[in-house]
């Protein structure tokens, strides 16, 4: 699998790159990939998208993502308006696709509205001039159950799921891990010109008992925090944070509802394990409040009201670290 992106060449992924080609082969052809955040799920698209024909490289592909993201803003950005007027606007995802690719991450996150428009756009594709528009979606499942709690549209899942990719996580790949820290510390030593030359033992154990919660992307950021911190030619183990050693079997949700139940003398109420659940990721992600809400899936402004909502208290010493940064890596 030589001819594929480094994320997608693996074993594990072989059966996931042979649907990809197959589905590459069939024009218009539409696809759900499945997979959890933050997988290679982009890379996936981009192989379809690349092997459909010659001239695969020289077509459109736009791609817009919905989680975190307003619905108006996401379905302005689809269709050029929210106003659900007819025809394809300009400049509008579809519109820049039409002849390529549109790649949707994270559907679920979709208004019905948006839902609404685009079913009726993949079902009336030949009339509407978007006959080689070929759209791909992803997902952290395979969407039925949004369908049975209504909010997501069955004709919708039926018209995107014709062809599903799934794409197993990253923790149940831990060889894979070796190989993709490999590369992105080789990618990252090339942009940094640093000297780190290979990885310790002991690191690649470290990240390979990691339960990556947010895929390659998140090895990828914990990569890169680690070369930026190494001062030696080797990438040890205390150079790698936010990659602390866990057990797949702790449930760390449970874990935290036993210990608000055992404070406060009674089951915890939704509100309480909430909150807990904010706290023990801020501290997962040393109070970086960025890293926190794009590990729980919501956006900044979210995670922001919940701090100040539930009165969680962001350490002194973490804040004015914050605000003496001039990365910007936290917004907070």
């Amino acid at each position: 699998m030589s001819d594929v992106l480094p994320e997608l060449d693996s074993h594990h992924l072989a059966k996931a790159v042979a649907v990809a080609r197959m589905v590459a082969a069939r024009p218009g052809l539409a696809a759900l990939i499945v997979a959890e955040p933050g997988s290679p799920s982009e890379e996936v698209a981009r192989l379809i998208h690349d092997h459909a024909g010659v001239a695969g490289n020289e077509r459109p592909f736009a791609t817009v993502r919905c989680r975190g993201v307003p619905e108006r803003v996401t379905e302005a950005e689809l269709f050029g308006n929210c106003a659900g007027a007819p025809g394809i606007v300009p400049h509008s995802a579809v519109s820049r696709a039409r002849t390529g690719t549109l790649f949707i991450e994270d559907i679920a996150h979709l208004g019905l509205g948006a839902q609404a428009r685009l079913s009726s756009m993949l079902a009336d594709r030949h009339k509407r001039g978007l006959r080689d528009c070929r759209v791909i979606a992803s997902a952290a499942t395979d969407l039925r159950g949004a369908v049975r709690a209504g909010a997501f549209l069955p004709d919708l899942r039926a018209l995107l799921s014709v062809v599903t990719i799934e794409l197993p996580p990253l923790r149940t790949r831990p060889d894979d891990v070796e190989r993709l820290a490999s590369n992105y510390l080789r990618d990252h030593v090339e942009a940094r010109a640093t000297r780190i030359e290979t990885i310790s033992a002991e690191a690649l154990s470290k990240l390979r008992a990691h339960d990556f919660v947010e895929n390659e992307r998140e090895l990828r950021e914990v990569v890169a925090r680690a070369v930026a911190l190494e001062t030696t030619r080797t990438l040890r183990a205390e150079s790698i944070e936010g990659a602390p050693v866990t057990d797949p079997g702790d449930d760390a949700l449970s874990r935290l509802s036993a210990a608000v139940a055992d404070r406060v003398g009674r089951p915890a109420t939704l509100a309480e394990i909430e909150r807990a659940y904010i706290s023990w990721m801020l501290r997962h992600t040393r109070w970086n409040r960025t890293a926190a809400a794009r590990m729980l899936g919501i956006s900044y402004p979210t995670i922001a009201k919940k701090i100040a909502d539930f009165r969680i208290e962001i350490p002194q010493a973490s804040s004015k670290l914050r605000s003496a940064s001039s990365t910007g890596s936290d917004q907070g």
